[in-house]
């Protein structure tokens, strides 16, 4: 395993996210991890174990206890690892336990534990991620089945930790007991000591039992053999291939199906836009002749309009020449009867002649204000039509404002019925994973709440074994004083017999015992004789002891047992239960809890999904209304906009015309007013002048000028009519009308002209729009073919109903094979649990004797398994020793013990080739020690590799206390590592010792500060 990159955030003292990217060392593979004490150098282990494990390097943490105290409550607390294996390379992620700040609302949330697990390929510069497992129990077993080893025996194998090895070197024979006991795990062999001494009497009925349980599998998968239910569950599986690759295709023809009818759809809709544009267009080129002649009218209308001025002033001419005319008879007749009181009328005539231009002035006014009556009567007319048009502007606009936001209500209901039919398609489609979720939690709750329970039991069990010890030793200490207590009555008995025989004996008659005649020295007993009523009750009291000492030894034998089938029990229900097998039972069901809430929350979706689709038609409809209510309020607008232009226009050319102190018809009429009473005043002036004397000659006077002024005018107004007549030909003649009858059926007025053109505006409008949006549906339609859609709809129903029955097939399939697969795992598990029991069945009473430690060398098997580790470990140590020391010292470990009370076989000694003679650890330098506790972890490492699977390693990091040695070990040491260097391992050191940094030059630097550490390569 070589690592790669590990990413932390938030975790030991890096508060942000921090990278360490062990490839920016290039080829070189020895480099210093340097810090101060606290700067996280040990935490870049953790880091490493922890994302391959969920637990640190010393794994004396849980990840949950590993937070950065300076992360803020926003970031997440989680370790990313990439590593290589060969040239496979992996990444592991995993988020721990942890409060984090709530994203709705105040307050604080909790974030469950996360694991992820990815193979990752680089493709093209960019790295590719294959899922391999999900969850924090299934990402750690993954992890396990690619590096073959436990978390225990990767950090015994890659990272090296404080003193462990130093403590290891200078222990003695029992505590090194212990901590070889830890590192390799072999509390195992201990049990087995125990179990061994207690199975003798249970192999005989465990072998009987397992029989019974094979036959009962057997006949509950109606097989008749292994080899019958082996060759079905073949069957099976095969057969499960088959289904499998039929629902892969039948998934496969859904989707295309799938993608074929939204893509008909798709081009369905366009080809019904084309349809209506097409016919949208033809509607309106079919118009087309009509509003040619309407154009040609408004064009005529034009015309006509310009002309008309003209025409106006010709006819007033002729008018006026007709007039002149009459006029002229009258005046002759006039000046005949006033020629003879001319003579009186010249001296006020004179007089009132210098005041002649003030009346012409007046007349000239009242002309000028005549003529513009008509204008401003137009103007005020123009004026409220204009107010008109701009207040139906406004109201259109207003209605068009109404009318988009109505567009946009709807709009927004239609999108937020939509966003919520996916979000509830989306929690909806998690219904089988949260079932299978709730289902697998709620198991692991139920095994949980086991576990605690068979726990209590084994508790109870183990109080029970204990007292059935302390009986057995009480009844076995009985034991040995009734037998004492028998022995000595025996003896005393005994004695007392020869005496009683001695009693009988007469001289002369043979001795009952060896038949001689005489007696010589016959016994005799001091004080009272043993009566053999004693002798029977010691006896008996002896049985009784050791008919209770069989009681007990079969009541402990039993209360053992009863422990060690329970023990099994709670080891089989924690390994089923994983890393899972800590936590407790609360939690669990607080999960299974949410997982339940969240099965919830999805059906929920699942059964308002369809009331909220059958809504979705509704919502459609809904836009495309307010959508056409919009446009046709935006065509009004438009309409109304451009006639509020249009009378601006107009009301802008009739003001031009008006003076603007006269624009009000009020004014008008007062300024006519005042220059009538003007003239009046004048006419009176010049009558009052005319004294009745002179009335005849002021008479005469005014009628000969007024016949002058009558010729005069007649004249020149016959020349304005002729010059006039002449240029209104030439201007008909030019806008080309026929004749004055053509002009004047062309003629119209001014707001029919506005409308005429208005109307011809909004078509051309129309026409464009509608050839536009023909030529888009017909760009949109060019490559497309009409689709069938009812064959395509029929199509994708059955490609759906093909799929669920390729998956309800392979479901079905899963469970068969998963029934015949439990019941073979059974099967071969019972066959090979018969076959050991047969195996063990000769044998296991002398084994449990030989375990125990029942030998010349006391010894047990536990510890005789230790030996056998540590000569391992003792041989590799010595191949590193002997280079470190330059070929002096050799570990050994010590065959005899230490005194004859202690238990041997686990004391160091190193041999010196320098004086030929052992001698102990303890007699090493500090240098020579520190040299010696190295090459006892990487001899240890090494060996613990084997026993891991024999996977090469490609990284070592050492963790020791460098800042403890004085400057001449500090240089052994350095030698050492440099010579470890050459393994060929990326080899990391981790110390704060500043003096190591003039040795590696590769180093990676940490750097403490107020808001947490950062760490950075220095090559």
């Amino acid at each position: 395993m070589k690592p790669l990159v590990v990413e932390m955030q938030a975790f030991g003292p890096f508060a942000d996210r921090q990278v360490i990217d062990f490839r920016e060392l290039g080829s070189k593979t020895f480099f210093l991890i340097h810090g101060p004490t606290g700067s996280g150098k040990t935490s870049i282990l953790d880091g490493i174990c922890f994302a391959l494990f969920g637990d640190s390097s010393g794994g004396e943490r849980e990840g949950r206890h590993l937070r950065s105290h300076h992360a803020d409550s926003d970031t997440l607390t989680q370790v990313s690892f990439d590593f290589a294996l060969g040239a496979d390379r992996y990444r592991v992620r995993r988020v721990p336990e942890q409060m984090r700040k709530s994203r709705r609302g105040g307050g604080e949330t909790r974030q469950l534990q996360a694991a992820e697990l990815w193979r990752v390929e680089t493709v093209d510069g960019k790295d590719i991620e294959q899922p391999l497992a999900s969850g924090w129990s299934k990402v750690t077993e993954a992890v396990v089945g690619l590096l073959g080893f436990q978390s225990q025996q990767f950090r015994q194998v890659i990272m090296l930790p404080q003193g462990k090895f130093f403590e290891f070197l200078k222990s003695n024979s029992q505590e090194r007991e212990k901590i070889l006991q830890a590192l390799f795990g072999t509390e195992l062999y201990k049990r087995i000591e125990e179990a061994l001494k207690l199975s003798a009497g249970e192999v005989s009925r465990a072998a009987e039992k397992a029989r019974t349980q094979r036959q009962t599998l057997l006949d509950q998968a109606k097989a008749e053999s292994e080899a019958a239910l082996e060759l079905r569950r073949q069957q099976q599986a095969d057969d499960l291939k088959v289904r499998q690759g039929a629902e892969v295709a039948s998934t496969t023809a859904a989707l295309t199906a799938e993608a074929g009818l939204s893509a008909a759809r798709q081009s369905a809709d366009r080809f019904v836009e084309l349809d209506k544009a097409g016919a949208a267009l033809q509607t309106l080129l079919a118009d087309q002749p009509a509003w040619a002649a309407r154009r040609a009218k408004s064009a005529n209308a034009h015309q006509a309009a310009v002309i008309s001025p003209y025409e106006a002033a010709v006819a007033e001419l002729a008018r006026q020449v007709i007039e002149e005319g009459e006029r002229a008879g009258k005046l002759a007749t006039e000046l005949a009867a006033a020629a003879a009181a001319r003579s009186a009328a010249d001296a006020a005539l004179e007089r009132e002649r210098a005041r002649a231009p003030d009346v012409d002035r007046a007349i000239t006014r009242l002309a000028e204000l005549d003529a513009l009556v008509q204008r401003v009567a137009s103007l005020a007319e123009m004026r409220i039509a204009h107010a008109a048009a701009n207040a139906g502007s406004l109201a259109a606009v207003a209605a068009l404002q109404t009318a988009q936001a109505a567009l946009k209500t709807a709009s927004d209901a239609h999108l937020k019925l939509d966003t919520d039919v996916q979000n509830h398609r989306l929690q909806a489609a998690g219904v089988d994973g949260h079932r299978q979720a709730h289902a697998q939690l709620k198991a692991r709750h139920e095994q949980a709440t086991a576990l605690a329970a068979r726990v209590r039991e084994l508790a109870l069990s183990t109080r029970a074994a204990d007292a059935a010890q302390s009986a057995h030793k009480t009844v076995e200490s009985a034991v040995s004083e009734a037998r004492k207590r028998r022995n000595e009555v025996h003896q005393a008995w005994g004695t007392g017999q020869a005496a009683r025989l001695a009693r009988e004996l007469v001289d002369g008659d043979p001795c009952p015992v060896c038949g001689a005649h005489e007696h010589p020295a016959p016994a005799h007993a001091e004080g009272a004789l043993v009566l053999d009523e004693t002798l029977k009750a010691a006896e008996d009291a002896l049985a009784k002891a050791d008919a209770a000492v069989r009681v007990a030894e079969q009541r402990l034998a039993a209360e053992r047992q009863a422990a060690s089938v329970l023990e099994a029990r709670v080891a089989e229900n924690r390994a089923a239960l994983g890393s899972a097998a800590d936590v407790p039972a609360t939690q669990l069901k607080a999960e299974a809890d949410a997982a339940q809430a969240r099965l919830a929350v999805a059906q929920a979706a699942a059964t308002a999904l369809s009331t909220l689709q059958a809504s979705l038609p509704g919502a459609e409809l809904a836009v495309n209304a307010a959508d056409a209510a919009a446009k046709a309020a935006d065509s009004v607008a438009r309409q109304a906009q451009a006639k509020l232009q249009q009378t601006l226009g107009q009301l802008t050319e009739r003001e031009a015309g008006v003076p603007a102190d006269l624009a009000d018809p009020r004014a008008l009429q007062a300024a006519r007013a005042a220059t009538e009473q003007t003239r009046e005043a004048l006419k009176q002036a010049l009558a009052k002048a005319t004294t009745a004397a002179s009335q005849a000659a002021e008479k005469l006077a005014e009628t000969r000028a007024q016949a002058e002024a009558n010729d005069q005018s007649t004249a020149r107004l016959a020349s304005q009519h002729i010059e006039k007549a002449a240029d209104l030909d030439q201007r008909l003649k030019v806008a080309g009308f026929a004749d004055a009858d053509v002009f004047r059926a062309a003629r119209l007025d001014d707001a029919k002209i506005a409308a005429l053109d208005a109307s011809i505006r909004d078509f051309e409008a129309c026409t464009v729009a509608a050839a536009e949006r023909h030529a888009r549906a017909t760009a949109d339609t060019r490559d497309l073919v009409r689709p069938d859609l009812p064959n395509l709809v029929a199509t994708h129903e059955a490609a759906k109903a093909a799929q669920l029955t390729a998956s309800n097939s392979v479901r079905d399939a899963v469970a068969a094979l998963g029934t015949t697969n439990a019941l073979a795992q059974s099967l071969r598990q019972m066959a090979e649990s018969y076959a050991a029991l047969e195996a063990r069945y000769a044998v296991v009473k002398k084994v449990a004797e030989v375990a125990t430690g029942s030998n010349p060398q006391r010894m047990s098997f536990q510890r005789y398994v230790l030996a056998t580790l540590l000569e391992e470990v003792l041989a590799a140590t010595t191949v590193r020793l002997r280079v470190m020391s330059r070929s002096r010292y050799e570990m050994r470990r010590k065959v005899e013990p230490v005194d004859a009370r202690a238990h041997a076989g686990l004391d160091l000694e190193v041999f010196d080739h320098y004086t030929g003679t052992t001698r102990p650890v303890s007699t090493l330098s500090g240098g020579e020690s520190f040299l010696a506790s190295l090459a006892l972890a990487l001899g240890l490492s090494d060996v613990v590799q084997s026993y891991a699977g024999g996977i090469r390693l490609d990284a070592i990091f050492v963790d020791e206390g460098f800042g403890t040695l004085d400057p001449e070990a500090l240089d052994f040491a350095i030698r050492a590592l440099k010579d470890l260097q050459q393994s060929g391992r990326l080899v990391g050191i981790i110390s704060h010792v500043a003096e190591l940094k003039e040795w590696i030059d590769a180093r990676l630097e940490l750097k403490s500060t107020q808001t947490g550490s950062v760490a950075a390569f220095v090559n």
